[in-house]
Formats: structure tokens, C-alpha cells, sequence
């Protein structure tokens, strides 16, 4: 994603909605690790305390999809203590 002002505005309103953190972190292109992206973006909300790395805003995670996030993670594990 490109780091416009347009798209951080929308990051910024993302992150206004609810107890949020955007954080974006631009890595030296000279050394390029992760994927050949200089740029990664964490998007994290506290009140579900579950988080994504986006890559476009159309990832922006709503609430719901974190808690379904949260659900599946803790059915999972859930799952494997039962089994063992």
C-alpha cells in the first residue's frame, strides 16, 4: 500500500474507531527481508486484544472479523487440550 495521505486519513479513522493502535513501520530498503515490502502495517484493537498485518485498506480488520479471529484461536486450542 501506498503511504498517501489519503491512506493514512483512513488508517487514522480506523484506528479514532475504538480503542485501536495502527502502527506502520518503514523498513530501509537497502535491506529488504519481509516479503520485498518496505512497509508493514500492524493494525491491533485492545477491546478484542487481537490484531492483523495488512497489506491494502480493504484489509482493515472490522471488529467482528477480529472477534471471530479470537473465537476460532480459542476453539483451536480448546480442541488440541482435549485431545491430549
Amino acid at each position: 500500500m501506498e503511504l498517501t495521505t489519503e491512506n493514512i486519513a483512513k488508517l487514522i479513522e480506523w484506528q479514532k474507531d475504538g480503542r485501536r493502535c495502527v502502527d506502520i513501520k518503514i523498513d530501509n530498503i537497502a535491506q529488504l527481508v519481509w516479503e520485498d515490502r518496505p512497509t508493514r502495517i500492524w493494525c491491533y484493537d485492545y477491546d478484542v486484544q487481537e490484531g492483523a498485518s495488512i497489506q491494502e485498506l480493504s484489509e482493515l480488520p472490522t471488529t467482528a472479523m477480529l472477534k471471530r479471529q479470537a473465537v476460532t484461536a480459542m476453539e483451536e486450542k480448546l480442541s488440541r487440550m482435549k485431545e491430549e
